[in-house]
């Protein structure tokens, strides 16, 4: 009997692990991703000005 609930306490250690490591998991998962969303909307941004900067240079050249 107190082998059983030997292992019954280790399995209950072991999934209360688990359980945690998930729990970490899942929030670096959560900050890796805004962190990708950001770099995105700032790489995008830059691309929209960049577009307008060259766009802008195209029509002064162009009425020259």
């Amino acid at each position: 009997m107190h082998s059983m609930l030997d292992s019954l306490g280790e399995a209950t250690r072991l999934t209360d692990a688990a359980r945690q490591s998930a729990d970490q998991a899942v929030v670096a998962a959560n900050e890796t991703a805004t962190a990708v969303r950001e770099t995105t909307r700032s790489a995008v941004y830059e691309a929209k000005k960049a577009a307008q900067l060259f766009r802008a240079e195209v029509a002064a050249m162009q009425d020259t």
